[in-house]
């Protein structure tokens, strides 16, 4: 699907113009992708042409592609977004690409009268904002494993009930970036972990 739209204001002597195109595509089993891409004109073309008024004062528009994959027991995903300003004379923009995402859970089955559910999340992402002068960039990387045991039948007249112990460790690693309370700091490379115990049933 794409759509152009087109204005001549003999007013202001400006050339308003909008592009906007999607499309959704399958590429063989378990395999998918989409992509939205928008490019506005200068002069704030929505507030000028547009009658839905959700989008005449809209702030900004949006572009983006995506694949993901998913396998039996994994999934691979990678999304580029981008977000720019609809404003006149605002040159703001905030772009996550690439972002890059991996999980797996590997299939282990019983062990005697438990079972075993080891899982790892993983992703990579790059953030790139400017807001007037001022701009950030910065990249993410996460790690996130995980192992589950669940008990199942464990007292005889509960046969209903399954309690899941698990452990779960995440690994956070940004590199520099702008402080989020102090505009005008970096804020330094930070590794953060996060480890807990839990029982659910």
């Amino acid at each position: 699907h794409a759509e152009t739209k087109y204005l001549s204001d003999n007013l202001t002597k400006k050339d308003l113009w909008r592009v906007r195109a999607e499309h959704r595509q399958e590429f063989g089993e378990k395999y998918e992708g989409f992509y939205t891409v928008e490019v506005v004109s200068n002069g704030n073309f929505d507030s000028v042409y547009e009658d839905d008024l959700e989008i005449r004062t809209r702030r900004d528009y949006e572009s983006r592609v995506n694949l993901q994959k998913n396998w039996e027991s994994a999934s691979f995903s990678f999304l580029a977004k981008s977000v720019n300003s609809s404003e006149e004379d605002s040159n703001d923009y905030f772009q996550r690409m690439p972002d890059v995402r991996f999980s797996v859970s590997p299939t282990i089955g019983e062990l005697g009268p438990v079972s075993i559910s080891p899982s790892i999340q993983s992703s990579l992402v790059h953030f790139n904002r400017r807001e007037g002068s001022q701009r950030d960039e910065h990249w993410r990387i996460d790690l996130a494993p995980k192992l589950q045991v669940p008990l199942h039948n464990f007292i005889s007249n509960l046969k209903w009930l399954t309690f899941t112990p698990y452990v779960k460790g995440r690994g956070t690693l940004y590199t520099d970036g702008r402080d989020p309370v102090n505009k005008n700091k970096k804020t330094k490379d930070i590794l953060q972990y996060a480890t807990r115990d839990l029982i659910r049933c």
